[in-house]
C-alpha cells in the first residue's frame, strides 16, 4: 500500500537542500579569504607569488639605483673639485701662524679664472721647475691601482698627501709691482709702501744677513714680470718662496684658499689682511710713502747693497739703477 507524502513534506526537503548548498557557497567564502583550501596549496601560493612580485621588484630596484646614486655623486664630487673648491692638505710649517702643519683649507678654483690674484691672497700653486719643494711625500711612489684609487678619494675629502711640487704661499706683490726688503724698520715694501705685516707674520724682526737666500728677510728690488706673482710664506724663516726661487705664473695657480676647515676650532675664512689697503691704486711706476720717510723715485731711502739671487733661480735681467743700488727683474 502507497503512503503518499504529506503537504508539508516537499518543502521540507527543498528547504534543507537550500541550507546545504547555503552552507556550501559559505564555506567556499571562507576558504578563499584564507587563501585556498588548506588540502590544496595552489590558491594560497598563488596569492602569495602575487603578493610577494611588488617586494621583489622594489628589493631590485634598490640595488641597481644605489650604485647608480654611488657613481652620480661621485661623479659631482669630480666636477667639484675640478672646476670649482679643491680640499688642500698643509703639508709644511711655512705659513705659520696663520696655517700650521696638518691643517685643511678649501681653495676656491674659480677666482683664478674670473680675475688675476690679488695681493694679500693665499694661494695654493703648482712650482715651477726651478722651485726645489718643502715637503716629500712619505713612501715613494706608488702606481698600483688600489694606490690610484685610494690616493682619488682621499684627494676629494682633503686627506691625500699633496704633491711635493704644490705650495701655498701668499701674494705679496703683482705684476708690475715693485717689491724689496726691508726698510729701516724690517718691512718688506712694495711699490714704495712699507707693509705692516705683524698682523699674519710668525716672526716680523729684521733678518740683515745672507741677503737672496730664503732664510732671510732682506732682497734688492724685483719688478715682478707682468702675468707673475710674487709670493713669500707668512713663517719667513721657513719658506722657501719668490725671496730665492723666483715670481709664479699666474697660470700656475690652483685657486685661493678661502677658508681654513680644520681643526674646527680653529675654523676661519682667509680674509686679506688690512696691511694691503695701503697698496690700492699703487704700481711699480709709481713713488710712494714708506715708513721710513718720503721718497722721490717710489723706493726707500736706505735698504742695502744689491742682491744677487742664488743659481737656482731662472736667468735674471737688469734694469736701470735705482736711489743708488741694483734693481732686478726676473725672467719667467
Amino acid at each position: 500500500m502507497l503512503r503518499s507524502e504529506g503537504p508539508t513534506g516537499a518543502p521540507d526537503r527543498v528547504s534543507a537542500a537550500r541550507d546545504r548548498a547555503s552552507a556550501a557557497r559559505d564555506s567556499a567564502a571562507r576558504d578563499a579569504v584564507r587563501g585556498g583550501d588548506p588540502d590544496d596549496g595552489k590558491p594560497k601560493k598563488e596569492a602569495e607569488s602575487r603578493l610577494s612580485q611588488p617586494h621583489k621588484r622594489q628589493y631590485l630596484s634598490l640595488w641597481i639605483e644605489l650604485p647608480l646614486l654611488l657613481v652620480v655623486a661621485f661623479s659631482a664630487a669630480v666636477l667639484l673639485r675640478t672646476f670649482a673648491v679643491q680640499p688642500f692638505y698643509i703639508p709644511s710649517g711655512s705659513m705659520e701662524q696663520t696655517l700650521q702643519e696638518g691643517d685643511k683649507v678649501l681653495v676656491l678654483k674659480l677666482t683664478t679664472t674670473l680675475r688675476t690674484p690679488q695681493r694679500g691672497e693665499v694661494v695654493v700653486f703648482r712650482g715651477t721647475d726651478s722651485w726645489d719643494p718643502e715637503y716629500r711625500p712619505a713612501g715613494g711612489e706608488d702606481d698600483s691601482l688600489l694606490s690610484t684609487v685610494s690616493t682619488a678619494v682621499l684627494d676629494l675629502i682633503g686627506l691625500a698627501e699633496p704633491d711635493e711640487k704644490d705650495f701655498i704661499k701668499r701674494v705679496i706683490a703683482v705684476g708690475g709691482d715693485t717689491v724689496m726688503c726691508c726698510d729701516p724698520d724690517g718691512n718688506v715694501v712694495v711699490n714704495g709702501v712699507s707693509l705692516q705685516e705683524d698682523e699674519y707674520v710668525y716672526d716680523n724682526a729684521p733678518v740683515e744677513p745672507e741677503p737672496g737666500t730664503c732664510h732671510s728677510r732682506r732682497f734688492d728690488q724685483v719688478t715682478v714680470p707682468e702675468g707673475e706673482v710674487w709670493v713669500m710664506g707668512d713663517h719667513r724663516g721657513n719658506s722657501k718662496d719668490s725671496r730665492c726661487q723666483g715670481p709664479v705664473p699666474v697660470e700656475n695657480i690652483i685657486g685661493r684658499a678661502i677658508a681654513l676647515v680644520w681643526p674646527t676650532d680653529r675654523a676661519t675664512e682667509l680674509e686679506i689682511p688690512a696691511a694691503f689697503d695701503v697698496l690700492d691704486g699703487t704700481t711699480g711706476s709709481e713713488g710712494g710713502q714708506s715708513a721710513s720717510g718720503t721718497v722721490d723715485d717710489g723706493l726707500p731711502a736706505a735698504w742695502g747693497t744689491g742682491w744677487d739671487p742664488p743659481p737656482s733661480l731662472p736667468a735674471t735681467a737688469t734694469t736701470a739703477p735705482a736711489a743708488g743700488a741694483r734693481a732686478r727683474r726676473l725672467a719667467p
